[in-house]
């Protein structure tokens, strides 16, 4: 059977697209790779580390021309026998965002290089967009309390779906909320350190959140948190915690302030996460 004319031109349509795309990307790696080779801050090992490592083949193919390289560095083995580490500093055009992409340089069985890319670029501005999100979720329950309260949310660079994304423009928290799970962490002092005190906020808190069903929460973490921090005891930091922790399956079953209580636990800063 003949195909339609229209499929025909369609077909040919997106394969010129695709080849045109693929062509644009090919060249901006052989700037790249070009450019890296010419620095002169970099030694000839250096050059060679980064190359092998394919790091600069996943910044382009991530975010193509929507960011620019500034710098290229190699932190050496220490210990000898530990991989070196590969960092490539980028910046979007507007410079007003600047991190990093970096990997260690692991060579596993039969010489194979594995140098898995940490995306601190994406992961820190996901993180620092995804807590002014929620911001006014935080104002709307908590914002009465005397107190200071502060609040983060962050995604998992071992859980997110960002490692199949790629950008032509600067990644934006709204347009990926529906596929970026995070996990919440909200802060207070107070040195009496009555978790009950604070149920209604928190139950408010959770009952508003689980109406924004386009903010998909981790659930490889600990979901939403409100973590009470007591006084100092000690020069080390070390000080109780009061931890209400409901993780997503969990929200739905909260139905007053109250139900609230078999998700608290007293225990101190570091067993609650609080260092996150």
């Amino acid at each position: 059977m003949k195909k339609p004319l229209f499929s025909i031109l369609l077909c040919m349509f997106i394969a010129i697209i695709t080849t045109g795309c693929n062509s644009v990307e090919d060249k901006l790696l052989k700037t790249e790779i070009s450019k890296m080779e010419n620095d002169k801050k970099l030694t000839k090992e250096e050059k060679k580390l980064i190359k092998e490592s394919q790091l600069i083949n996943y910044v382009v193919e991530t975010y193509g021309t929507s960011i620019d390289i500034t710098k290229y560095e190699v932190i050496p083995e220490e210990p000898e026998e530990a991989p070196p580490l590969i960092i490539i500093y980028i910046k979007d055009h507007k410079g007003r965002y600047q991190s990093s992409v970096n990997c260690e340089m692991n060579y596993e069985e039969k010489g194979k290089l594995d140098c898995k890319p940490y995306d601190t670029y994406f992961t820190n501005l996901m993180n620092k967009e995804a807590t002014n999100y929620i911001k006014p979720l935080v104002a709307a329950s908590f914002g009465n309390l005397k107190k200071e309260v502060e609040h983060f949310a962050f995604i998992n660079i071992d859980n997110a779906s960002e490692k199949n994304l790629t950008f032509r423009e600067k990644p934006n928290y709204k347009k990926l909320k529906g596929k970026l799970p995070i996990c919440v962490s909200v802060r207070l002092i107070d040195q009496k350190l009555k978790a009950e005190a604070y149920y209604n906020e928190m139950y408010h808190f959770i009952q508003n959140f689980n109406n924004q069903s386009h903010i998909r929460l981790d659930s490889n973490c600990n979901g939403v948190s409100l973590y009470i921090r007591g006084k100092i005891k000690d020069n080390f930091g070390n000080a109780d915690v009061k931890a209400i922790t409901v993780k997503q399956p969990e929200i739905n079953n909260i139905k007053q302030p109250n139900d609230l209580k078999k998700f608290t636990k007293t225990s101190n800063l570091f067993e609650a996460g609080y260092e996150m």
